[in-house]
């Protein structure tokens, strides 16, 4: 029974209306509630698109620049080289 109210929630249409002050001018819109829920995916998806692949990324809080992640990575290589050199004399020291 529980089953059946289910299936009928996904199969009734729901709809959006937009009528303004003067009752002159009406919108409406029928889908049933996949079809919104589908709908909401789409527009999440173009805006996560907007916001991935273009310039417009950049005004995210915390997003690094390009400048940045250039200078991140050459910090990371240097402090890899220099640690390398530190196991290097750590090995000679040993070693005397």
């Amino acid at each position: 029974m529980a089953n059946s109210q289910g299936v009928k929630l996904f199969l009734h249409k729901y709809r959006l209306l937009w009528i303004e002050d003067s009752g002159s001018w009406r919108r409406e819109l029928r889908l049933p509630i996949w079809g919104w829920l589908l709908l909401l995916i789409v527009i999440l998806a173009g805006i996560w698109s907007i916001f991935a692949y273009t310039p417009l990324r950049h005004t995210i809080p915390g997003y690094p620049t390009r400048a940045f992640r250039e200078k991140y990575t050459k910090l990371i290589q240097r402090a890899r080289q220099l640690e390398h050199k530190v196991n290097q004399y750590a090995l000679m020291i040993e070693e005397l």
